[in-house]
């Protein structure tokens, strides 16, 4: 193996699950000088001793980390003091989510200055912000790119005084349920963050937070908002906006609006959908939120329903818009609802049937319960192994099938995926369809994260 060019061998190492990085690490010195860098690219510490004595007796490696995560606090006074000079070889950090440290006083001012220190830092996420109100460390961090900050309902000053030294910066903001009034200025007009790409928050406490963002292309909302008319769906409001996602809201559309958003990318998570005793209504409903987006325009479409009501309503309406998608080349259907009347071999003709409609279609993946409850048909899972494959020698373009199937599959997951083979001379070179079998959610399935599925369609084009 090692008998290979240098640069193929990082092609097959950067390929490898991380899990193999120290195997690879201690079998040959060429493996060695090309994985020790992934292996200390990402570092999370549940007990940082040994890690930190690592770094700091050995320099050239805390120049591989580039991400540090402690994912306990630091209540030891001799693990405080190995720290400072362990961030000080890491001189390449960009991402960072501190510890927690109490009643460390003899150790802060050299932690705050080693943070100064990281030149390269752009990148934090603050667990339990709370605990860090009377704390200092906001203010020796340098303006950021990106800050992820976990549940807190009050503001911070420290805290917001970053916010506001990366009004230049910032590009990522993460804030759970963090207020937003900060992004507002005292008359509650929005201050202008020219570089915010990408915000998820709770809900957007007033219309004129939208003139805060400018450029901002990824929304996430994860509770109401308060008119979503005038603040989604007109393009005047976050013009440069091509991803929205709404978990966990319940659509009070009341009006039709007088045009439809453009939007690549649009994620519909645990639908809150109103609940009543006739399906017209949830239809309706999800038709609203629907009816606001030009689906000519959409390039990847995720919906996860959790009940039987929003099931229901979402596979009888779903189908019925596929034929107005033609840009759409990423599918992800998840419910945990289910139809008891529904036949399993049927859900199975009909989602292949959908996909027949999309021509642009490359990937999908699909967890319906009406497929993967546990079935008595013995004939289900080979009538799903022949059917599936079938689909890929009518429609060209489509790449990966992922399925969560019933409990007697023996794997959870089945993955199609379209290969090519090398054709001998004179031969058409003709697609092999491969069947892999996941015992679980794996880093080789399609991805979750709603800017990895705008990378893979990217990429895909």
């Amino acid at each position: 193996m090692t008998s290979l060019p240098y640069d193929v061998l990082c092609c097959v190492v950067a390929r490898a699950s991380t899990t193999c990085y120290h195997t690879l690490c201690i079998s040959s010195r060429d493996f060695n000088a090309i994985t020790t860098p992934l292996l200390y690219r990402d570092i999370w510490l549940d007990f940082p001793s040994q890690f930190l004595d690592t770094i700091i007796n050995s320099p050239k490696l805390g120049q591989h980390v580039v991400s540090l995560k402690f994912n306990t606090a630091i209540s030891s006074q001799s693990v405080a003091s190995k720290l400072p000079p362990a961030l000080r070889k890491m001189t390449h950090l960009r991402h960072l989510s501190p510890p927690l440290y109490h009643d460390l006083k003899n150790h802060a001012r050299d932690i705050l200055d080693a943070l100064g220190e990281l030149k390269e830092l752009d990148s934090v996420r603050i667990e339990r912000p709370d605990a860090y109100e009377d704390n200092p460390i906001f203010d020796a961090l340098p303006p950021l790119k990106k800050i992820d900050i976990d549940s807190s309902k009050s503001p911070i000053p420290r805290l917001e005084r970053l916010i506001l030294r990366s009004i230049h910066t910032l590009e990522y903001l993460a804030t759970e349920e963090y207020p937003l009034g900060v992004f507002l200025d005292r008359y509650g007009q929005g201050l202008a963050w020219p570089h915010m790409q990408s915000l998820r928050a709770s809900c957007l406490p007033a219309l004129s937070i939208t003139r805060a963002f400018p450029a901002l292309k990824l929304l996430h909302l994860s509770r109401q908002y308060p008119e979503p008319e005038s603040m989604l769906w007109d393009e005047t409001f976050f013009p440069s906006l091509d991803t929205l996602i709404l978990s966990t809201i319940s659509a009070s559309l009341s009006t039709r609006p007088t045009s439809q958003r453009k939007l690549a990318h649009l994620h519909l998570s645990t639908l809150g959908i109103r609940r009543a005793t006739t399906d017209a209504v949830p239809i309706a409903e999800f038709t609203k939120i629907m009816r606001c987006v030009d689906l000519s325009s959409l390039r990847s479409l995720n919906v996860h329903s959790s009940n039987p009501s929003d099931h229901k309503a979402i596979m009888i309406y779903l189908h019925t818009i596929f034929d107005h998608c033609s840009s759409l080349c990423f599918l992800r259907l998840v419910s945990w609802g289910s139809d008891p009347t529904s036949d399993p071999k049927a859900a199975i003709r009909n989602l292949l049937t959908w996909m027949s409609k999309l021509q642009q279609l490359k990937f999908v993946h699909v967890e319906l319960k009406d497929i993967y409850r546990r079935r008595d048909d013995e004939g289900y899972l080979d009538y799903v192994a022949e059917s599936v494959p079938e689909v890929f020698s009518v429609h060209a373009n489509l790449r990966v099938v992922e399925l969560k199937m019933p409990e007697d599959a023996k794997a959870e997951f089945w993955q199609w995926t379209r290969r090519r083979t090398a054709a001998p001379a004179g031969s058409i070179d003709e697609p092999i369809i491969f069947r892999t079998l996941f015992g679980n959610y794996t880093e080789d399935q399609l991805p979750w994260d709603a800017s990895t599925i705008a990378q893979l369609v990217d990429h895909a084009a």
